[in-house]
């Protein structure tokens, strides 16, 4: 019933003044994601995910490993250290860091 829904994730105290100029045109969007978007809870609610339900401590020092092995999050952690550009894809994100959108 409704043509479309605003979601925000982890918006502080200006997350309402900022999305209502945004959506009444006060500004034009733009911008890239500086972590990646979970495709389900299961990417951060388990022990291989983000946060651990059991010990109520989240792990978001890393941007771009929800749902990625252990492997894979050591090779993100070397990548980070030699300043490289980190892989996109692990962990099958929802939307990978990086992802964006310019001004329409």
């Amino acid at each position: 019933m409704a043509d479309a829904i605003v979601v925000t994730y982890r918006g502080g105290e200006q997350m309402c003044p900022a999305a209502a100029g945004l959506l009444f045109g006060d500004y034009a969007p733009t911008g890239k994601l500086p972590r990646q978007l979970p495709a389900g809870l299961d990417q951060i609610l388990t022990p291989g995910g983000t946060d651990i339900p059991a010990d109520a401590v989240e792990n978001w020092d890393l941007p771009c490993d929800l749902g990625a092995t252990d492997a894979e999050r050591s090779d993100i952690r070397t990548r980070i250290g030699a300043g490289q550009s980190l892989p996109t894809t692990y962990g099958n994100p929802l939307y990978p860091c990086g992802a964006g959108l310019q001004s329409w």
